[in-house]
């Protein structure tokens, strides 16, 4: 009998949310053994185990928050159109999954974890090469539409 996808992924979720508050805190040295500690880990060496490394670690919660903040986007940005969303429509809709996306999935967090993270060498690497954000871009052009009577 296997286990159930959902309790399968259960200590890397807690592996997730323990990284997001003690990143958050401390930084991204924080040791791994804390995270795992702080997860309900008994293996030092889980964080290893399910992703690698730190900069694993780092790059998985960014990429899950993101994630699920670019779907949320998405839909919304399809929704509205038809509708010639105006400028603070648009700007709704491309901050208001970073206030509720990573919340609705079980972060306190999130924001203080990015801003920890932001100038990490596998983050800006990583942000590099994120050519999928097609919600993100379409709406920073349109709201780039809406600003020409402001100079660069």
């Amino acid at each position: 009998m296997s286990t159930p996808p959902d309790q399968r992924d259960q200590p890397r979720q807690r592996l997730l949310l323990a990284a997001e508050v003690l990143i958050a805190e401390r930084g991204p040295a924080v040791p791994l053994r804390d995270i795992a500690v702080a997860a309900g880990q008994r293996n030092n060496s889980a964080v290893n185990y399910h992703f690698g490394s730190r900069d694993g670690l780092i790059q998985f919660v960014v990429d899950q928050r993101t994630g699920a903040m670019e779907q949320r986007r998405s839909r919304l940005l399809t929704e509205s159109i038809g509708t010639d969303p105006d400028l603070p429509q648009l700007v709704r809709i491309l901050a208001e999954p970073m206030l509720i996306t990573p919340y609705e999935q079980g972060s306190t967090h999130y924001a203080r974890f990015a801003e920890q993270v932001r100038a990490h060498p596998v983050i800006v690497e990583w942000l590099r090469g994120k050519g999928e954000w097609t919600a993100t871009r379409k709406l920073t052009d349109l709201i780039a539409a809406r600003l020409t009577h402001l100079s660069a």
